[in-house]
């Protein structure tokens, strides 16, 4: 009897100085919760520099970009692709005869196109006689040639140069458009062209439209897999009355350029065609002349995108690091799960409604992260101190009762 009484004022005095004791712990819970928010801002500011973590967030625009992505205006290019049909159709070896392109020039301003862009780079006089003044005759204000502007770089300078159309072809009143493009690290056309006489810009202006002006670093909203603009093969646009509807052509802005109807895939390539973000999910690679087309609805209907500054960045992953911090205040448990997928879908659909609605991009990665790196840190902080406390229990009964 006395060792079972003793046993039990033993449990009894535990149990109080556990109690006296929890104010202190809630002070340090508080300190602990604190620390563990400073680390992880920090640590994820020193990751949001590295190259991996860019590609993350890059590859996260690409999923959220081609999520339900807007559509395609009426008023949108033409696209008459140098394809397959069109080589067995026409028999002859690329480059074709120039002169065949002028006949192009003559057939679709007689279909009544708008404006022309030739995604074709004529920076060389052509071997046959007559060749290059049969493309000139055709050519005039509403038609856009393609340039080339390469940035060549090396330890002691960096170098641009320049390719545009032979004189002559310019003669008659047609523009010099640069198709160039620039790829971020890893492959992907994602970055709208930032050149004032870009390809795109130069064929709106001839349609007498006015591009907006892009700010630097601006996203390319992707509308589509390859062939997703509407497409139709060369030799079909030389005869379009023989093989197209009737006024097909009418009032619609045309885009001549290489365009394979089996789109190259992403792991083998292919002449000029570029992943883009919708290359993510369909794994093809899509054409220049589409990259173009892409270009023209971002600048003439506003609806590029633009990421965040980095002020934005920081202010949202401290907001969700923070309710992270008061989510966790009292402790955790299954209700902290729960509580860290909800952030994380938060983080995703409000990314995701900012870029189709806003146009911006807010990369949804850092708070997502940084919610769930606070909650579960502390979490397996509080499942330690439980499992302390459980033995310091055991062992404290086990020696006062017999």
């Amino acid at each position: 009897m006395h060792g079972l009484l003793s046993g039990r004022l033993g449990a009894l005095r535990f149990l109080l100085a556990g109690r006296k004791q929890n104010g202190i712990d809630q002070a340090a819970r508080q300190r602990s919760i604190f620390l563990i928010a400073l680390v992880v801002i920090a640590a994820l500011a020193t990751l949001a520099q590295s190259g991996p973590w860019k590609l993350i967030e890059a590859r996260a625009f690409d999923y959220l970009s081609t999520f339900l992505p807007p559509p395609i205006e009426a008023d949108s290019p033409v696209i008459v692709a140098i394809d397959e049909p069109s080589f067995a159709e026409i028999g002859q070896q690329w480059p074709w005869p120039r002169s065949l392109h002028g006949d192009l020039v003559k057939a679709l301003r007689d279909a009544g196109a708008r404006a022309i862009g030739l995604d074709i780079i004529f920076a060389e006089p052509s071997s046959a006689a007559g060749a290059d003044a049969a493309l000139a005759a055709a050519l005039g204000p509403d038609v856009t040639l393609a340039g080339d502007e390469t940035l060549i770089k090396s330890p002691q300078a960096d170098q641009s140069m320049r390719v545009e159309p032979l004189p002559a072809l310019l003669a008659g009143g047609a523009r010099t458009g640069i198709a160039s493009v620039v790829l971020d690290n890893d492959g992907t056309l994602r970055r709208v062209p930032r050149y004032p006489d870009g390809f795109a810009a130069m064929l709106a202006r001839s349609a007498g439209l006015t591009p907006t002006e892009v700010p630097a670093g601006a996203l390319l909203q992707a509308y589509g897999p390859a062939r997703s603009f509407q497409t139709v093969s060369y030799y079909q646009a030389l005869s379009p009355a023989e093989f197209l509807p009737k006024d097909f052509f009418r009032g619609r802005l045309v885009i001549v350029g290489l365009s394979m109807q089996s789109a190259p895939f992403a792991d083998a390539g292919g002449p000029d065609s570029f992943a883009t973000s919708f290359t993510l999910r369909s794994r093809h690679l899509v054409s220049g002349a589409e990259v173009q087309a892409t270009v023209f609805q971002n600048i003439v209907h506003d609806q590029f995108v633009v990421p965040a500054s980095p002020l934005v960045l920081v202010a949202v992953t401290l907001l969700a690091v923070l309710m992270a911090a008061a989510a966790i205040r009292r402790g955790t448990g299954w209700v902290t799960a729960v509580l860290a997928g909800v952030a994380i879908v938060i983080s995703v659909g409000g990314s995701l409604a900012i870029l189709h609605v806003a146009h911006v991009y807010v990369p949804p990665v850092a708070p997502a992260l940084g919610f769930v790196a606070v909650a579960a840190t502390q979490s397996a902080r509080d499942y330690a101190a439980e499992r302390r406390q459980r033995r310091a229990v055991t062992r404290a009964f086990a020696q006062y009762l017999s």
